[in-house]
């Protein structure tokens, strides 16, 4: 591990999402850890493992205040990680994100934790939804690949389509597409949620994410 390893701390948008005075949560190597204590003479903070106490994991990590670069790191964790065995075998082995993805848990189950991190750096939304305009990194992947491709601004009937150029190699590449329209995923400012799947080895991979203000089959290019 490089001794000037980097990683961005992230809000606490968990139990003690709110309260006066809470430290951040860290996440690490698939791990969070919540804080411990600061040194001011050494200008640095300690964070435990958030399983220490349920499972009495002994992982700490200590980061510098300066730069939040790691100064210390104990990796024996004796908890169960965010990612179990296969998947850290997966990422080993090199195993495409969109193959990974496909044994995450259920999203019911993180839902909840996924929204509240996503509302607390997403843009806020425009009483006039027609005037409300993404861009920079909302319209990128997390690699900086473009992925906003198409949006008609339209005021009643606005469409926004969403694809990188890997989702369109794996649809050149599908023995078979399949097609399907949400509602309960759909944002409220939309009505629906509709995607494209490519079929590829017995396996089905979500490549299109088409949002519209309206259900007809007319408003779906």
């Amino acid at each position: 591990m490089p001794a000037l390893a980097k990683f961005r701390p992230i809000k606490n948008n968990l139990s003690v999402r709110g309260v006066v005075n809470s430290h951040d949560i860290l996440v690490y190597q698939n791990h969070q850890y919540w804080f411990k204590e600061t040194n001011k003479k050494s200008n640095t903070s300690r964070y435990v493992c958030c399983h220490k106490v349920k499972s009495k994991c002994s992982a700490i990590i200590t980061i510098r205040n300066g730069d939040n670069s790691i100064k210390r790191y104990n990796e024996n964790h004796s908890c169960n990680s965010l990612m179990n065995d296969a998947r850290r075998n997966f990422i080993a082995q090199n195993v495409p994100e969109r193959a990974i993805a496909a044994y995450f848990p259920d999203f019911n189950k993180i839902s909840r934790t996924l929204n509240k991190i996503r509302s607390s750096n997403k843009p806020s939304i425009p009483e006039e939804f027609s005037s409300f305009e993404l861009s920079g990194e909302y319209t990128k992947t997390s690699t900086q690949n473009e992925f906003l491709r198409y949006d008609d601004r339209s005021k009643t009937k606005r469409i926004m389509i969403f694809v990188d150029d890997g989702a369109l190699k794996m649809l050149s590449e599908a023995t078979d597409w399949y097609m399907d329209g949400t509602f309960k995923c759909s944002s409220k400012q939309f009505v629906q949620m509709y995607t494209i799947h490519a079929y590829i080895g017995k396996t089905t991979y979500p490549c299109v994410y088409i949002f519209a203000q309206k259900k007809t089959r007319e408003n779906i290019p």
